[in-house]
């Protein structure tokens, strides 16, 4: 029987023909991306999710060979393939990001009453601004999955900008409170690894993610249980065909029995 793996992003059993590689070294070799979700993911008209695909994946985002794949009416596995064989591009350090204005796209930003309700009453444009890319930021390292959670992401964006706010003022013992509060709080939404390792503070968020990757253990997660399938194998192969000679197996565990996912 041909091997089978498990996409980690949309759940599904895929064949070692319809994976990509990745060079993520917390994804141990069976946690694989497929194929139809790195093409449907990565695409050059949502860029921000195009750039997560790549950092998920450990691989550069280099914005002129993004540009050049894409022009040709190429997908993501195709830009896969043109950077692989590049000695200059190995990981997501490598990136080259095309330089954007950011007075420009701050000027375009108009405050409504959405983010005004979000973030509250009272702050300049720019505070808002600011707010909105501090929350994007992590959004993009991981996704909050609930309404809770994302006001949890709110309330460290403004916990970060009272930090900064101390730090410019030298105000050491607000500093000490407000850096013990972040840790822990970036810690409680599980994110301390990527933003506040120790000592980080001048590395780029490439290089926080490298570190986390070669120094942090994989989170014992229910998501991460069975990477291998073995349960779901044992299942599908003995268990339900052993009821199914008893008569005792049902129509959807029968109709497992066919399909062609696995």
């Amino acid at each position: 029987m041909a091997k089978t793996l498990q996409c980690v992003i949309c759940g599904k059993i895929k064949r070692v023909r319809q994976i990509v590689k990745h060079k993520n070294l917390l994804l141990n070799d069976d946690a694989v991306i497929c194929t139809d979700c790195a093409n449907d993911i990565g695409k050059p008209e949502h860029k921000d999710e195009l750039i997560s695909l790549c950092q998920l994946m450990n691989i550069p985002y280099v914005d002129s060979m993004v540009k050049e794949v894409f022009d040709d009416g190429k997908l993501f596995t195709d830009y896969l393939k043109k950077i692989a064989p590049s000695k200059k591009y190995v990981t997501f350090l490598d990136s080259e990001f095309e330089v954007v204005n950011q007075v420009d796209k701050q000027n375009d930003f108009q405050v409504t009453d959405e983010i005004e309700q979000k973030w509250g009453a009272g702050y300049q444009q720019d505070e808002y601004y600011n707010f909105e890319l501090s929350l994007k930021r992590l959004t993009n390292i991981k996704t909050p999955n609930t309404q809770f959670e994302l006001m949890r992401y709110i309330q460290n964006v403004k916990l970060q900008t009272a930090l900064d706010q101390s730090l410019k003022l030298g105000d050491s013992n607000a500093i000490q409170k407000l850096r013990k509060s972040y840790s822990e709080d970036l810690k409680d939404l599980g994110l301390d690894s990527v933003l506040n390792a120790a000592d980080d503070g001048m590395k780029t968020l490439g290089q926080r993610i490298k570190d986390w990757e070669n120094n942090e253990p994989i989170p014992e997660k229910k998501s991460l249980e069975d990477v291998d399938n073995i349960k779901e194998y044992i299942s599908k192969w003995f268990v339900i065909p052993m009821k199914r000679v008893f008569g005792l197996a049902d129509e959807s565990e029968v109709n497992e029995l066919y399909d062609d996912g696995a």
